[in-house]
């Protein structure tokens, strides 16, 4: 895989650290599909692995144009984790891997505004467009959870941002 040089150094940390306080979670969420490990550093900070996949695909009509849009997503997940109080953290890291939206629009005729200007279209016009986002964004977030000790089944969540433009 492209991305496993791009974590190795994080892989090379996680895999140092006493395996007996690793955390192994999963989850669904916006970025689709998450499986990963947490490591505990200290008592006040953590460092996580994750792998998620995401795919999407949106069709609609509007204005006389029929759309088919896809996005797909496989990213590896490097995060630090600094808890605040109790499991309450801010979490900072980068989303590492391919990100990509793909579509066509086909015109069904007649006429398309754009920008309150009209044109005219056949049936047969049709436009390709692809967004490739960077393969490395930063994240910032904070959440809930992956705090070391105990066993079974915990809760965790997560609200944050990756930031990439297409």
């Amino acid at each position: 895989m492209k991305l496993l040089p791009l974590s190795l150094p994080f892989l090379i940390v996680l895999a140092a650290l006493p395996a007996g306080a690793a955390e192994l979670y999963g989850g669904v969420g916006t970025t689709g599909l998450e499986v990963g490990v947490a490591q505990p550093l200290s008592n006040d900070f953590s460092a996580r692995l994750d792998v998620n996949w995401l795919r999407v695909t949106r069709n609609f009509t509007t204005s006389n144009v029929d759309y088919d849009a896809r996005f797909k997503a496989s990213n590896f997940g490097m995060y630090v984790d600094g808890f605040v109080v109790g499991g309450l953290r801010v979490t900072a890291g980068a989303l590492v891997g391919p990100r990509k939206v793909h579509g066509v629009a086909r015109s069904s005729g007649g006429t398309i505004m754009l920008n309150g200007v009209t044109y005219p279209v056949s049936a047969s016009d049709t436009l390709d467009f692809d967004a490739d986002f960077p393969t490395v964004t930063p994240y910032l977030g904070i959440g809930f959870g992956h705090r070391a000790g105990g066993a079974g089944l915990r809760l965790y969540a997560d609200a944050g941002v990756a930031w990439g433009r297409p």
